[in-house]
């Protein structure tokens, strides 16, 4: 197995030569971690994948970066570190290339171990959970879904407007960001929608367009919300571009690919994200009297 896979797949090599437990397969706590605050999955899965391709080129595709993007975070990265992470050659009997010091490959190397504790706890801790904590389970039952909708965040219902069939939310995210969601009012009197109840916000990235501004006089029930462009995914005609919002939320969407090559948008400047109220799904957690 790869370094690569085995950063992808620690959670399943962790396991092998046992049988999974059915009660971990699910779990209750789920969590993420970074080596020196900033390093993540993401830089190391780009580490592997130089380790594996020899080529920063090739390994950015594998991440799903651009080449710039790769590039930039490993100059980040580099910042932090008292020797090369990775060094490069050209031409020569090998054709050049780029490959992880011994420093870059430790590195490597020890995130893999960390996360592979990391699994491990996060299962005893779900295991416990479902042992000692049997109404946690039921709250959590219908909360075990796999969502398509990548954008999911969690807010708190400030309003209700409604007349006899239509319905407007109006909801606060992390950092004091605001949006509105367009519902029918039966979906709010079934999900018990209210002033101050917490919700699951889900919008789908096509549903999501990135632009570098916004007139002041936007349509009334298009959401707008402004943060700085930390990746973005290249394609032919439309690309994916990632905001990071205050509260550290995060908003991905597309834009037109025209707009990077005219440097519209690019890594580090502040761009918009718009999408109608229609497009926005709301979830709750079941309450007490819904549970059986």
């Amino acid at each position: 197995m790869t370094d690569q896979n085995t950063v992808k797949e620690s959670s399943v090599k962790l396991k092998r030569g046992r049988q999974p437990d059915p009660s971990v397969l699910t779990r209750m706590v789920e969590g993420e971690i970074s080596l020196g605050g900033c390093l993540n999955k993401r830089f190391f899965d780009l580490l592997a994948a130089i380790k594996q391709s020899g080529s920063i080129n090739k390994a950015a595709k594998e991440a799903g970066m651009s080449y710039k993007g790769a590039w930039e975070m490993i100059d980040r990265a580099a910042q932090l570190s008292p020797r090369e992470l990775i060094a490069t050659s050209k031409g020569g009997h090998e054709g050049g290339g780029t490959k992880l010091t011994e420093t870059g490959d430790a590195l490597l190397q020890a995130y893999i171990r960390t996360r592979q504790k990391h699994q491990a706890f996060l299962d005893l801790m779900s295991k416990e959970l479902r042992e000692e904590e049997p109404l946690l389970q039921q709250w959590f039952k219908g909360m075990f879904i796999r969502l398509s909708a990548r954008n999911q965040w969690l807010g708190r219902v400030l309003n209700v407007r409604s007349d006899k069939v239509d319905a407007e939310v109006f909801i606060e995210l992390k950092g004091a960001q605001r949006i509105s969601a367009k519902l029918t009012r039966r979906s709010i009197e079934e999900l018990r929608i209210q002033s101050g109840r917490e919700v699951l916000v889900m919008i789908k990235v096509p549903s999501v367009m990135i632009i570098p501004s916004v007139d002041e006089n936007h349509p009334a029930g298009v959401n707008h919300l402004v943060g700085s462009i930390v990746d973005i995914k290249a394609d032919s005609d439309a690309s994916e571009v990632s905001l990071k919002l205050a509260g550290d939320i995060t908003v991905v969407g597309t834009t037109e690919t025209a707009m990077l090559h005219e440097s519209m948008l690019s890594i580090g400047k502040r761009a918009v994200a718009i999408f109608d109220g229609g497009s926005v799904v709301l979830a709750v957690p079941k309450e007490q009297s819904d549970i059986h």
